[in-house]
């Protein structure tokens, strides 16, 4: 919530068409830094574009592979300000508060963009059905008020995967019961798969070693700092200040130094 800014939002998913999900599970490292890269940098491309907005774009991405039943669904939310810096510094708010940029342009260029990058690995390239390239592919944007439930609800993605095991309602060793949200109805039902079957459809979520779920860019990224400073004296407001971590220094008993942090006190056990 630091760098929200007091503007309107919109939550924008680039989707991954089911033709190149069987290279993206095979070749997650790859996949999934090439959906970054290339969801990101359509963006920022459409959003600098003067058709459109004309203006440099700040956003935040976060990976998700699964649906509620755990299957295998790789897509990225983007949350991004209404708004961006134009080249002369200005801030440039969008037109209209419901429409951001255009979805048919956004998903055709992505779509572009991945088959260009692709092409460059004929190994890869190989692995992906010809079919996907002339097939439409889905880009979904959606106004998401001031930003903070939608960062809400993204956030519980970040320090977990797939399945929580609040959501395991049995297991006679054989077979796991799970519960899960219906899309449509929004109310609770069960699921009931084998042992086997619930390990490949948890497994194929776990990300591969020290891959960022959770990225920024444009002037939210980490090396954006004066334009990110830029764009609080131009809508003249105050961050929120993110809440100091409190450590207190302690003298070690036994060699006299001070290089213990307390960090919490634990009750004596009995």
């Amino acid at each position: 919530m630091v760098k929200l800014l007091p503007v309107a939002y919109f939550l924008i998913t680039f989707t991954v068409p089911e033709e190149l999900r069987e290279w993206c599970r095979s070749h997650p490292q790859e996949a999934y830094n090439l959906i970054f890269r290339e969801a990101s940098a359509t963006l920022m491309e459409i959003g600098a574009n003067p058709k459109h907005l004309g203006a440099d774009l700040g956003f935040i991405a976060v990976l998700h592979t699964w649906t509620r039943q755990l299957h295998y669904h790789p897509h990225l939310h983007l949350i991004v300000p209404a708004g961006g810096l134009t080249e002369e510094g200005a801030w440039k708010q969008v037109g209209t508060p419901e429409f951001f940029l255009p979805q048919a342009v956004l998903a055709a260029r992505f779509r572009n963009r991945i088959k260009a990058a692709l092409q460059k690995d004929q190994a890869a390239w190989r692995q992906v059905p010809v079919p996907v390239w002339g097939k439409d592919w889905v880009v979904d944007c959606q106004t998401a008020g001031s930003g903070h439930n939608v960062l809400k609800y993204l956030a519980r993605y970040v320090g977990k995967t797939a399945l929580g095991s609040n959501r395991i309602l049995a297991d006679d060793g054989a077979n796991i019961t799970f519960s899960y949200q219906d899309a449509q109805d929004k109310t609770w039902r069960s699921l009931t798969v084998s042992a086997e079957e619930f390990l490949r459809r948890f497994l194929q979520h776990v990300l591969p070693p020290r891959l960022q779920r959770v990225r920024y860019y444009g002037f939210l990224a980490p090396a954006a700092k004066r334009r990110w400073e830029q764009i609080v004296r131009l809508l003249d407001f105050t961050p929120v200040s993110a809440p100091k971590p409190i450590h207190e220094s302690h003298a070690c008993p036994f060699c006299r130094g001070r290089h213990l942090i307390l960090i919490a006190e634990l009750p004596r056990p009995p």
